[in-house]
């Protein structure tokens, strides 16, 4: 039987299950098609004798329970999660509690992670990403029935200190468009921040997604490192982002100077813009000739969503449709950072005194 659930963000996903040696072991799928084969499948392999008990499962080290894990687990996402998720069990787990039985593991074991990691510097982010790939491994060996609880259930995260928020204000944004008003770049510049859109969604951005008769802009693709593919993050990730005059103008002249026939941002010699070396090079240089506030690529987001938020008719709803978000909890919480000019004109908007 495959049972359907229906989640919060709207999305799908079908969790099929078998026993094995009177234990129920299920699996979750984005997939109807993908929940009936892997049940078929199962299916097969204990008839056949092929599947394991839980106590010999139990017996295998960390390094040989993780490479299968990460097979069932991890090999269907992004390339870029999977990178992300090797580099975390190859550098930082296998090679400190790797050799390690799933059954004598303990939590002395996640406090060996942590203590390596700090070794290394690592900061308290680093160190989180880490423990979440080593909780989800034995999380997952709690669920397939393999292990009765997980040994790093409680195992704490670092405290991760506030990261200041750095963005621009008008003045700035102004200084910063006219010192790059005839870099070949400028029309990024303008369109990032205007729109809010992430790095490869600007990167992945062809043509065919952009609607001039309704001023519209879809945001289905991203381009980074491991290519084009279509934007699967959320179900919020394929969105409409409305153009006002700037993206509008910008676009248009982009258009008329056809510097390639697919991608939007393009280089002037038609060579496609390479958007991950942009941040890291030609933003820098850019806010140099400028004179502005360093700050990243990725904090024109940030940018653009706190001026909307510090507007007159600024809308925190709206705002979270634009951005992509699954809650307007995730916008106010990372993006909507008040300036302090801007709170003291809310709180000078009263002025109570005594009469007389």
């Amino acid at each position: 039987m495959i049972i359907e659930y229906k989640n919060k963000d709207g999305s799908t996903t079908y969790r099929a299950k078998i026993y094995l040696d009177g234990r129920q072991v299920t699996e979750t799928f984005k997939r109807k098609k993908d929940a009936q084969s892997w049940k078929q499948q199962m299916l097969v392999d204990r008839l056949r004798g092929n599947l394991k008990t839980s106590a010999q499962e139990s017996s295998k080290t960390l390094i040989e329970f993780s490479h299968d894990w990460f097979l069932t687990r991890v090999s269907s996402k992004s390339p870029k999660t999977q990178t992300s998720y090797q580099t975390q069990l190859e550098k930082h787990i296998l090679p400190v509690i790797g050799k390690i039985r799933l059954c004598d593991l303990r939590i002395i074991h996640g406090h060996k992670v942590v203590s390596s990691l700090r070794a290394k510097n690592k900061a308290p982010k680093g160190i989180n990403i880490a423990l979440c790939v080593l909780k989800s491994i034995l999380n997952d060996a709690v669920k397939w029935d393999i292990l009765d609880k997980s040994p790093f259930k409680n195992l704490e995260l670092e405290k991760v200190p506030p990261r200041a928020a750095k963005y621009w204000m008008p003045d700035e944004i102004v200084t910063f468009l006219n010192a790059n008003s005839r870099d070949e770049l400028y029309e990024l510049w303008v369109i990032a921040l205007n729109t809010g859109m992430r790095r490869g969604e600007l990167g992945g951005l062809k043509w065919d997604k952009v609607d001039f008769r309704n001023r519209l802009i879809e945001v289905s693709r991203i381009r980074d490192r491991h290519g084009l593919r279509e934007s699967t993050k959320t179900s919020s990730s394929f969105r409409y982002i409305p153009m006002n005059q700037a993206t509008e103008e910008a676009l248009k002249s982009l258009r008329r100077e056809k510097r390639h026939d697919e991608y939007v941002f393009a280089s002037r010699d038609g060579s496609i813009v390479d958007v991950q070396h942009i941040s890291e090079r030609e933003f820098s240089k850019a806010i140099k000739r400028a004179g502005v506030s360093k700050i990243r690529f990725h904090d024109l987001r940030g940018t653009f969503a706190s001026n909307v938020c510090m507007a007159p008719d600024g809308d925190l709803y709206g705002l979270s449709k634009i951005l992509g978000h699954s809650s307007v909890e995730m916008t106010t919480k990372k993006y909507a950072h008040l300036h302090n000019s801007f709170l003291k004109r809310v709180a000078s908007s009263v002025n109570f005194t005594a009469e007389g």
